[in-house]
């Protein structure tokens, strides 16, 4: 998790785009070096007024990461990432109890007098639930949202190297904005999507993904930047960092 910088203001994307549409997306995310193709700004901007978490698709080195990186820095709004790791496990990506801290809270409640059965149902709440980096997200939202806070950036990198049951697990949060979780009390997240992180996925390859996944998203391809393209990149990231040489030319 990166956070956003405290000290400086956070922009919300979603509403950035519905009130001043997609070239102002454009030229926020040029002020960190990305320049986005022009039908992945559109896609990306759609996703955004649509509250959707976006797909993207695309060979290695197409910018897909670094889109949802740029994101997040243009906005200055708190970065989650979840690296596709092959045998990552449903408890690294969405957590798991802390069965430790449980039993020694039953003891501990037990001994001040309280009876079993109670002691046991008074350790099924988030305190000792260890959320992974993909819940974190939404529980943060949650606590963003109270704040009137803008969402934050949540990266689900190269999403097809997750086996298919961690990939189904992830379906209940991207469509829903929460989760359930097994015996806990209450729900992880937000309730309007509007609140929901934002979320970008990442694929090398979508034929590997799962079809009730695709269906969550709204799914955009992308392609590797045309020389001419890199080129206009650096010229831009050039003249930000020496704006006196670029208006002597």
């Amino acid at each position: 998790m990166e956070l956003r910088d405290p000290n400086k203001p956070s922009i919300d994307p979603r509403r950035l785009v519905r009130e001043c549409g997609k070239q102002a997306l454009a030229e926020m995310l040029t002020t960190t070096g990305y320049v986005p193709q022009s039908h992945t700004l559109s896609d990306v901007a759609l996703a955004l007024r649509q509250y959707h978490p976006i797909l993207f698709g695309g060979p290695r080195g197409s910018g897909k990461t670094s889109l949802g990186e740029a994101l997040a820095q243009g906005c200055n709004l708190t970065l989650f990432y979840v690296p596709g790791v092959e045998g990552l496990s449903p408890r690294e990506v969405l957590g798991s109890w802390r069965e430790g801290a449980q039993e020694r809270a039953v003891e501990q409640s037990i001994r001040s007098g309280t009876e079993v059965t109670t002691a046991r149902t008074l350790v099924w709440t988030e305190e000792f639930y260890e959320k992974g980096e993909f819940l974190e997200a939404f529980a943060y939202a949650k606590k963003a949202a109270e704040r009137n806070q803008p969402p934050p950036v949540l990266i689900v990198d190269e999403v097809e190297k997750l086996e298919l049951k961690v990939q189904n697990l992830l379906l209940q949060p991207l469509a829903r904005g929460w989760a359930n979780v097994p015996k806990l009390e209450g729900v992880i997240g937000v309730r309007r999507r509007e609140h929901m992180p934002i979320v970008a996925l990442t694929s090398n390859n979508l034929k590997l993904l799962s079809e009730p996944l695709r269906s969550r998203c709204f799914v955009t391809w992308m392609e590797l930047a045309k020389p001419e393209r890199k080129c206009e990149s650096s010229a831009r990231e050039c003249r930000k960092l020496d704006p006196i040489s670029s208006r002597r030319r």
